[in-house]
C-alpha cells in the first residue's frame, strides 16, 4: 500500500475521533453530578487521566553501504527497555460501547539503544551505528466495548511521533580505544499505531489497563558521504496503566 494514502486514511480516522471527543467535551461539560454511576456502571462521558509503564520491544531495520571499504550491513537488531508515559483521554459512552479519544507522552529514562558493527577500514579503525530512541507523542482513537461489570475491552488506531538520536562513530585498533564521532544528528520520524486491551474496574473511579501497541515508523535515509545510512524502526509497546477518571 501506497504509504502517503495509508497515512492519510489514518488522518482522517483521527479527525474523526477527534469530532466525537470535542462532541463528548461539550455534553460532558453540561453534564449533573448525578450522572456518574457506582462502579462497573456506564457513563455517559469519559474524562480520563491515565498513568502507563511500559516494556518496549523494538526493531531496527538498518541498511548501511560503505563505498569506501564496499561493505554492506543489512541488520534487524533488537532492543528491550521501558517507558513511562501519561495521557489524557476524552470520549463518549453509547450503552456498552465507547468512542474515545486519548494523547499521550512517553519517555525512556534508560533510552533505547542499538549499536552495530559496520566495517573495518585497513585494519586501523571500527565502524559502528547507533541509534537511540528519545520520547514519543502520540494520539489515539480508542473504541471500547464494555463485556461485563468489571471488564472493558478496547482497540487502538492512532499516529505516534518519535525522537530519535543517530551517530556513527569509530573505534580505534591499536590498543587505545580511542573513539571518533563521525556523523551525529537527531530527528523525529512518524508512524502509524495499532493495538488492542483490556481494562479492569478497580473503584468508582479508577481501572487497570493492559495494551499491545505496535507502531511503524517511517524510514530514514540520509547519505553522509561515507557512510549512507537507512534505518526503520519497529516499536511494540506492552504496557499496564492506572486510569483515573477526572
Amino acid at each position: 500500500m501506497d504509504r502517503s494514502y495509508k497515512h492519510s486514511s489514518v488522518c482522517w480516522a483521527l479527525v474523526g475521533g477527534l469530532m466525537l471527543t470535542t462532541l463528548a467535551y461539550s455534553e460532558y461539560s453540561e453534564a449533573s453530578s448525578d450522572e456518574i454511576s457506582s462502579a462497573g456502571q456506564v457513563r455517559d462521558y469519559i474524562l480520563e487521566v491515565g498513568v502507563h509503564a511500559n516494556r518496549v520491544r523494538s526493531y531496527y531495520n538498518y541498511e548501511t553501504y560503505n563505498p569506501a571499504i564496499d561493505y554492506y550491513v543489512s541488520d534487524k537488531y533488537p532492543v528491550t527497555t521501558s517507558a513511562w508515559g501519561i495521557s489524557l483521554a476524552l470520549g463518549k459512552q453509547y450503552g456498552d460501547f465507547g468512542l474515545i479519544g486519548r494523547v499521550g507522552y512517553q519517555i525512556s529514562p534508560d533510552h533505547d539503544r542499538a549499536t552495530t558493527f559496520q566495517g573495518v577500514v585497513g585494519q586501523s579503525w571500527q565502524y559502528f551505528n547507533e541509534l537511540q530512541r528519545n520520547e514519543t507523542l502520540y494520539l489515539d482513537f480508542t473504541p471500547s466495548w464494555r463485556i461485563s461489570e468489571q471488564f472493558q475491552l478496547f482497540g487502538v488506531l492512532g499516529y505516534g511521533w518519535t525522537n530519535y538520536d543517530f551517530e556513527v562513530y569509530r573505534v580505534k585498533q591499536d590498543g587505545t580505544g580511542e573513539i571518533q564521532t563521525r556523523y551525529a544528528y537527531s530527528e523525529t520520524l512518524n508512524g502509524v499505531r495499532i493495538g488492542a486491551g483490556l481494562r479492569l474496574t478497580l473503584t468508582e473511579n479508577v481501572d487497570l489497563g493492559f495494551e499491545v501497541v505496535h507502531q511503524q515508523d517511517e524510514k530514514s535515509s540520509r547519505n553522509l558521504g561515507v557512510p549512507s545510512v537507512q534505518y526503520e524502526p519497529e516499536i511494540n509497546y506492552y504496557g499496564m496503566s492506572l486510569i483515573m477518571d477526572l
